[in-house]
């Protein structure tokens, strides 16, 4: 037997610091192998042949073929990921477990089939396998020349193929979920000595090439690249091809049509044994859609992370995966800390806690989308938002369903609401209720006592001396009068009164629920109280005080503008009678005067004044 030396399964890794990835690589220096290649199924369980031994034990799948297609041999590993056990496969059709082989691969298979002297190797691109229980996987097939006319095909995962380009593999998943199934990934072999260059029936599509008529030569790759790319390529080839290492290009080609596309090529080197280069080889893929997306995904994020809305998701378990820097200076929590601990929403109204697990199905029982106002608690207080929520079910890549809020901030919309509110319904000098407000809190009250059946008063108060110090002085300090009286008022008042100015120096006041005339009457004197006082005036010291005139419901009626006029009769009598005077409309005395009087109080008391 001749004495010989077996070169075998030695792994080159694209990255030496990375283990068990690339392409396997023979070379044989023994006259036996053709021998044991032959007798695989049987020699495979001969531990003492070096060659089927290690082919037995490679950690990667390995099937060998022959020219008519048939499976000569099949590892372990192979048989593992597809599910096969014993001999099953020995001898069946390629087809069976690689159904998507056809006219794109004849080229690469013939080429390999051929070659007698050198041992060529290629990439077959992408492929479905089907197993044994019918489930499809996706795999790159390599496929190296063997003696004796055979092929043997290395299965691998998309990811094991390029480790050092993790961009590339998700380049080739958005590809397979477009429009892989009709453009594919093209393989190509360019032979150095002759120049021929050998393309498969994808390399055609994805160049917009006719077989026919394109000149199978490297210049005619060349007119394919887009000028501004054209040397660059040329550049990048010549200076990869002085070492050994797999490379990457990426360019574009403007096709016959004129449409441009991106393209991934990914070439390999294979030399011989004295050195020079024999053929290059590679796989080539549109990287079109995936330079789109990637695009669309880049604008996306710089909208979501720029933008003034805040912009949160959150999953099936309430956790947010997700919020941009806007959420961020809305609730004055850091990103992690959002995600940690998500904001408290609440109440629009009363500004309580919201439990998002019970409110979440009520808001998305329509339609999937939701749209309200809601306030977020912060460290220095409440913040309205306009929120939406809306709902998005599984998408390729994600399970399961998210939440994804917006919020946006209307804290001027609501000061602007505030702002028309104060203006239609309060008085701009005072801050007091206006006639508006007036008008509709009595109609509420009368229907409030009518539902309940319980006594409220109406009031209507004049400050005599504030006209007259109005009139004398200039007007700042009428104002500042005016203001003051309105201070005092609302202090005297309880929560349910409203206080409102009528008009000029006369005010209104709405007291709901007394219990009967002495309650009233007891209110009326604070107010009596709350607007006597004496200020310092250019002409002498200055007296203010108050006359008021009131009606009772029902006693004088149940029509508001009747019962309005009602009490500024009864405040006309106290006016005339004096200041500090009560007044109840119907009645010929007053119902309560202070004990300072101005002169005209000593007039005769026995008939009220008629207007």
């Amino acid at each position: 037997m001749p004495l010989g030396i077996l070169i075998f399964a030695k792994v080159l890794p694209h990255n030496r610091q990375r283990d068990g990835v690339g392409l396997v690589k023979f070379w044989t220096v023994w006259s036996g192998w053709t021998r044991h290649i032959r007798r695989l199924p049987r020699v495979r369980r001969q531990r003492n042949q070096p060659g089927a031994d290690w082919l037995d034990s490679s950690p990667n799948p390995l099937i060998v073929i022959r020219p008519d297609g048939g499976i000569h041999y099949i590892n372990p590993a192979a048989q593992h990921l597809l599910g096969y056990g014993g001999t099953s496969l020995l001898g069946a059709s390629l087809q069976r477990i690689l159904p998507s082989t056809g006219e794109g691969d004849i080229p690469l298979l013939q080429m390999l089939f051929s070659h007698r002297s050198q041992r060529p190797d290629g990439c077959m691109g992408l492929r479905q396998m089907i197993c044994h229980d019918g489930r499809s996987i996706m795999m790159l097939i390599d496929a190296v020349a063997l003696p004796d006319n055979l092929v043997m095909l290395v299965p691998r995962q998309p990811s094991q193929l390029y480790p050092d380009l993790s961009q590339h593999y998700l380049a080739n998943r958005l590809l397979k979920s477009t429009n892989l199934g009709e453009v594919g990934i093209g393989t190509w072999i360019l032979h150095m000595d002759s120049g021929e260059l050998v393309w498969s029936e994808e390399m055609h599509q994805l160049f917009g090439t006719h077989p026919a008529s394109f000149p199978a030569t490297l210049e005619a790759y060349y007119e394919c690249i887009h000028p501004e790319d054209r040397d660059d390529v040329r550049f990048a080839l010549e200076q990869h091809t002085h070492g050994n290492q797999p490379f990457d290009l990426e360019y574009r080609v403007v096709r016959g049509d004129g449409s441009i596309r991106y393209m991934l090529e990914r070439n390999h080197i294979h030399r011989r044994p004295n050195g020079s280069i024999d053929h290059l080889w590679g796989t080539v893929a549109d990287m079109t859609v995936f330079r789109e997306l990637q695009e669309q995904l880049s604008l996306s994020q710089l909208v979501v992370e720029y933008c003034s809305e805040g912009v949160a998701i959150m999953n099936e378990s309430f956790d947010w995966t997700f919020v941009n820097p806007a959420l961020c200076d809305m609730t004055g929590l850091s990103r992690e800390m959002l995600q940690r601990s998500p904001p408290i929403f609440l109440h629009p109204q009363t500004h309580q806690p919201l439990q998002l697990a019970e409110m979440l199905p009520m808001l998305i029982s329509h339609g999937g989308f939701w749209q309200g106002e809601l306030g977020i608690a912060r460290a220095d207080g409440y913040l309205p938002v306009l929120a939406s929520l809306s709902v998005a079910h599984s998408n390729p890549g994600l399970e399961g369903k998210y939440y994804i809020w917006t919020c946006t901030d209307i804290t001027p919309i609501k000061v602007y609401e505030r702002q028309l509110t104060e203006m239609a319904f309060y008085d701009s000098l005072t801050g007091l209720a206006n006639r508006t407000l007036l008008n509709d809190r009595l109609q509420q009250a009368l229907h409030h006592a009518r539902r309940k059946r319980k006594d409220w008063h109406w009031r209507s108060s004049t400050s005599t001396a504030l006209k007259t110090s109005m009139t004398v002085s200039a007007m700042p300090l009428g104002d500042a009068l005016l203001k003051e009286v309105a201070l005092r008022l609302k202090d005297a008042v309880r929560d349910c009164d409203t206080v409102g100015r009528w008009g000029g120096d006369e005010f209104a006041i709405l007291l709901p629920d007394c219990r009967g005339r002495e309650d009233a009457l007891t209110l009326v004197q604070r107010l009596l109280s709350s607007c006597r006082l004496t200020r310092a005036h250019v002409r002498g010291d200055m007296q203010v005080s108050a006359s008021i005139g009131v009606v009772h419901y029902p006693e004088h009626g149940a029509d508001p503008s009747g019962l309005i006029q009602q009490a500024d009769q009864a405040m006309y009598n106290a006016k005339q009678y004096g200041q500090g005077v009560v007044w109840i409309y119907g009645e010929t005395q007053p119902a309560y005067v202070q004990e300072q009087r101005c002169a005209r109080a000593n007039r005769r008391a026995d008939a009220p004044p008629q207007r």
